[in-house]
């Protein structure tokens, strides 16, 4: 059935209904969708969920009243989003107990001693394929919808991991390796669509990106145990011979492919997720930008060939899409242009309400004159030119955007360090001569224990600390409370020195003390958690700098970045750790304090920039303060005064 516009651009008009629209009403009626879209939200405001089309069956999941069976489907949502990140986090490091051993297997001639390199490229594959994808899958997701770009890169995932599990050579482990991380989209997509099913109620949108990013851990703490449990079990259970045929199909498969069987894992995990996706998560993306799932290979093939720096140039499939209707029999295209304006002005300020929920936080939402956030395409009579028209997701348009620019920025230069400290704390505690000398057992036991303290209260804390300061003051305390405590690690030398009333920068023990187990451990566990308050609540804030529609793209984004970062900082990290450790430029023990000194200095600066980044007095294209600085309670608080 066609789809005519609501209000026909000569004098006078239709809706749908039949009854005629004068130009007056249209643009009483026009004025009141702009003051909906211009108008800044409160903390506590909520969007207006209310339509009075009841019949209205188009947007059902995503324009429920916010109670009981919305709080229902967003839990429900969230527990399968919290599935898909695990499964992500699983697939990033079940590869690392068994990954040295896996290139002895493949390379002949390798040992214990020279397998560093080839291991680390192993492992490092996923994220460089992670990183080189991240964007394409948001735009993606922003144009197909989130369901269907979530169960192509799950079903992928799978795929991609048993190949790696068979693989025959480093060659084809590698690229197996390099194709699963590039598959992987879940990260940037479940974080939008937990920011979307909450519809704009705060508490459950960072309570459930909490979940879905504490997940991280219980994957960290659970995976390489489970996956080093399963690698090659021939030789880790020789009793395995007497419950196995030798010539029997099982045992010749597990001694041919001796790491298989975490992989296996992989495909089972995928597969469940597959399943939750299907039943519990609902498609969040407006029904009016969802283009025709069936076209998307072509439509891809036609991307990367136009693709450039800015976007694409010509015609782009994503606005081909929302220009035209699509048939629901066959998926051909209707060549009549989408309605301009929605006949239902309550539908376009709630629909306006739910995207601008970014408002809500103090972190500002700007653009430039030539750039617009509104939802709906209008055309006057006294233009020749079109106004307030939605523009593509590009990285153009997100970089020209002030507030999108600033999260992002803080976003990867905090992922920098973050992956600092990770890389350099184990080189750090296996060092014998500026180190803590302790072995990789005891180097397990203590990250195990981090991470079991961490799983255990992070989700608490985190809700804890947003609903007393606010989603903007959460960032700035999970910055200065997470990475800037690394300067306090080089003070575990004193708690394990076998000299207990004096330290002797010679000589280092081999087994933790108890009391440096437990000061490294809640040290760990406490950065750990506020680094987590710090991504969680800088996720959100950065998904409410757009509109929905574009939430995706910029997640796959920030994952880009973010990916880059992780590669970056391990480098970074190892040459800091041999230049101040290993070189001998400086006493043992100073050599360490000068590490962690140079990446606590980094974190503090970073954190610091989140009180000027995050915190500035900005207006809107017609001179508006939309957002100005905290109130007592460290709430923040929406300023509409207009300016002279």
């Amino acid at each position: 059935m066609r789809h005519r516009s609501s209000f026909d651009i000569s004098n006078g008009g239709s809706n749908n209904d039949g009854n005629i629209v004068n130009d007056d009403q249209e643009f009483d009626d026009r004025d009141d969708c702009q003051d909906a879209i211009h108008r800044p939200l409160l903390w506590n405001d909520r969007p207006d969920y209310s339509s009075e089309d009841d019949n209205d069956e188009g947007n059902d999941e995503l324009h429920d009243e916010n109670g009981p069976q919305h709080q229902q489907q967003h839990y429900e949502s969230t527990a399968a989003i919290c599935l898909c990140t695990f499964t992500h986090s699983w697939l990033l490091v079940s590869v690392f107990p068994y990954a040295g051993f896996m290139v002895i297997h493949l390379l002949k001639g390798t040992t214990e001693e020279t397998v560093g390199t080839q291991a680390g490229l192993l492992s490092a594959a996923f994220m460089i394929g992670r990183a080189m994808t991240s964007y394409g899958w948001g735009r993606l997701a922003d144009t197909y919808g989130r369901r269907i770009v979530l169960f192509l890169s799950l079903l992928l995932s799978a795929i991609f991991s048993i190949l790696f599990g068979i693989s025959r050579s480093f060659g084809m482990a590698f690229f197996w390796r390099f194709l699963l991380g590039a598959s992987n989209g879940v990260a940037g997509i479940a974080k939008a669509i937990v920011s979307e099913t909450a519809k704009g109620d705060d508490i459950l949108e960072t309570r459930g990106m909490s979940l879905s990013m504490g997940m991280w851990a219980w994957g960290f703490l659970f995976g390489p145990g489970i996956s080093g449990f399963l690698s090659d079990p021939i030789r880790q259970y020789p009793k395995l011979d007497a419950w196995l045929w030798h010539d029997g199909i099982i045992y010749q498969t597990l001694e041919h492919f001796p790491f298989l069987l975490p992989n296996l894992v992989s495909i089972l995990l995928c597969f469940i997720d597959i399943i939750a996706v299907q039943v519990w998560v609902p498609e969040t993306l407006p029904k009016e930008h969802l283009r025709n799932p069936s076209l998307m290979a072509n439509d891809c093939i036609y991307w990367f060939k136009k693709l450039t720096f800015s976007g694409i140039h010509g015609q782009n499939f994503a606005q081909q899409g929302n220009n035209h209707q699509w048939n629901a029999n066959d998926g051909t295209a209707i060549d009549e242009p989408l309605p301009l304006i929605s006949s239902n002005v309550k539908q376009a300020r709630m629909t306006h309400s739910e995207s601008v929920s970014l408002l809500s936080t103090s972190f500002p939402h700007t653009h430039d004159n030539s750039e617009t956030m509104l939802v709906d395409q209008v055309h006057t009579d006294n233009t020749d030119s079109h106004h307030n028209v939605q523009e593509k997701p590009t990285l153009a348009l997100f970089w020209s955007n002030r507030a999108t620019r600033n999260h992002l920025l803080l976003y990867w230069i905090f992922s920098f360090v973050a992956i600092e400290i990770d890389e350099a704390f184990p080189l750090f505690c296996i060092s014998k001569t500026g180190g803590l000398g302790i072995s990789a057992r005891d180097i397990g036991k203590l990250l195990s224990a981090t991470g079991l303290i961490f799983a255990l209260t992070q989700y608490h804390v985190y809700a804890w600390i947003v609903d007393k300061c606010g989603l903007g003051k959460s960032i700035q305390i999970g910055a200065f409370f997470s990475a800037p405590l690394v300067l306090l690690i080089p003070f575990s030398l004193i708690l394990n020195s076998n000299n207990e009333t004096e330290v002797s920068p010679e000589t280092t023990t081999n087994t933790l003390t108890w009391q440096a187990f437990f000061f490294l451990g809640i040290l760990l566990a406490i950065c750990r958690i506020f680094g987590l308050v710090f991504f969680s609540s800088i996720t959100i804030a950065t998904n409410r700098t757009v509109i929905p529609c574009h939430r995706c793209t910029l997640n796959g984004l920030s994952m880009l970045g973010g990916s880059f970062a992780k590669g970056l900082g391990p480098i970074v990290a190892g040459w800091l750790t041999a230049f101040g450790i290993s070189s001998g430029t400086f006493s043992p023990h100073v050599g360490a304090v000068f590490v962690f000194l140079t990446i606590g200095v980094s974190a503090l600066i970073t954190s610091c920039m989140t009180q000027y980044m995050l915190n500035e007095k900005v207006k809107d294209n017609y001179g508006t303060m939309i957002v100005d600085n905290t109130d007592t309670d460290g709430r923040e608080v929406s300023d509409p005064v207009s300016q002279p």
